[in-house]
């Protein structure tokens, strides 16, 4: 059904420079395997939508972010519909307490556990070393990086990745389908400004994909 609304909005052209620094998961990748970032993901509520993800195309996610005016867009003729609820069930990921996005500031100190010992008085409210991380959280982060906020380096650690991570060890409670979707629309801001040279600012294909797959559904059409 996707595979022929995709090929109607648009044939795929790959990047100039032959890559795109954005990871674009596909299903359970092998670091989700591991038993206590399953659990984790399963107790937040993660592991369906992570399941879910299976392929995207870029020049519907295009579509989509140049024709997104706030919380809404359009995809050829298909109308869309992307307030948090919408994002939250098209993800089966369940609403929770905290509204929160990454350039809100909140308190860093229950994040210095997640620091290797010689590193614990580092500045978190700046970028630090992946290798200040503590081996136990490593395959915790990769996960949140490649499903969350879709980043293909890995090397860099930021505040907001902190405290992603703090909402998978339970030790907050984050509204998950809130953040997914001010994502969504800091990605399609950057589209639009840059119009036709924003390949590399192109990310959360299979989110795009999920919420036109919805919405295709609801209306009736193929």
């Amino acid at each position: 059904m996707f595979q022929t609304f995709m090929e109607r909005s648009g044939k795929r052209k790959d990047h100039r420079s032959g890559r795109c620094l954005r990871n674009k998961p596909e299903g359970l990748d092998i670091t989700l395997k591991n038993r206590q970032v399953e659990q984790a993901f399963k107790q937040a509520g993660c592991w369906t939508f992570c399941k879910k993800l299976q392929g995207g195309h870029e020049q519907v996610t295009k579509k989509f972010a140049l024709n997104f005016t706030g919380l809404n867009s359009k995809v050829g003729m298909l109308e869309l519909q992307v307030p948090p609820n919408i994002i939250s069930t098209v993800t089966e990921i369940p609403r929770r307490q905290e509204s929160w996005f990454k350039n809100f500031k909140f308190d860093m100190t229950p994040c210095k556990e997640f620091l290797k010992q010689e590193f614990i008085n580092s500045d978190l409210n700046k970028s630090v070393p992946r290798s200040y991380v503590k081996e136990s959280y490593a395959h915790f982060l990769t996960c949140i990086q490649k499903y969350l906020t879709c980043e293909g380096r890995y090397n860099k650690v930021y505040s907001y990745h902190f405290k992603l991570l703090l909402h998978f060890i339970g030790k907050t409670s984050i509204d998950l389908p809130f953040y997914l979707f001010r994502n969504l629309r800091k990605m399609c801001d950057k589209v639009q400004l840059r119009k036709e040279a924003c390949e590399t600012s192109l990310f959360h294909n299979g989110l795009v994909k999920l919420i036109v797959l919805h919405e295709l559904q609801r209306v009736g059409r193929d």
